[in-house]
């Protein structure tokens, strides 16, 4: 009868202090915010971009806000930060689905096709979000820690932001 080497169980891990890279682990914890109001966000810019017929500059916005809130994980890792950037990115997240759908169904090409279009521009958005974890996985090893990703996303939200200016038939 052979004697197998018992698996080292989850208490024999080191501490996530000792397990390297540059921020520590923080614990899957719930937190005392919702991690992205969307609720209020979404009806708040969504009733200003009607009421002020901008729908540009509330995407825009947002998608710059959105840059902000992702600075702030990149600057500072503690708990508090963490809670600010929950509440930035809410925010922004918020009011950039509400007024961003509205953008796009006013740039469609042709009425006939606005289906076949938000078909499209839902393969479009799914796409992005199957490739984005091993993107983001080859930043993080890359650069030893979760900094570099904060960073990078920051500056494609402003890319995003910047990527609405071309578009004329909206305001």
């Amino acid at each position: 009868m052979s004697r197998r080497a018992a698996a080292p169980s989850r208490s024999d891990a080191p501490p996530p202090s000792r397990r390297g890279g540059a921020h520590p682990v923080i614990p899957h914890l719930p937190l005392p915010l919702p991690p992205h109001p969307p609720l209020n966000p979404t009806l708040v810019g969504g009733y200003l971009s009607d009421r002020f017929d901008r729908r540009k500059l509330f995407a825009g916005a947002s998608a710059l806000l959105s840059a902000v809130a992702l600075v702030i994980p990149a600057v500072s890792t503690s708990w508090a930060a963490m809670l600010a950037f929950a509440v930035v990115n809410g925010l922004a997240f918020g009011c950039y689905m509400a007024v961003d759908t509205a953008l796009v169904t006013m740039v469609l090409p042709r009425a006939e096709d606005a289906a076949r279009d938000m078909g499209v521009l839902n393969i479009a958005n799914a796409g992005p979000q199957i490739i984005a974890p091993f993107i983001a996985s080859v930043i993080v090893s890359i650069s030893g820690g979760y900094t570099a990703l904060f960073v990078v996303a920051a500056v494609l939200a402003v890319a995003g932001a910047l990527a609405l200016k071309p578009i004329r038939s909206v305001r």
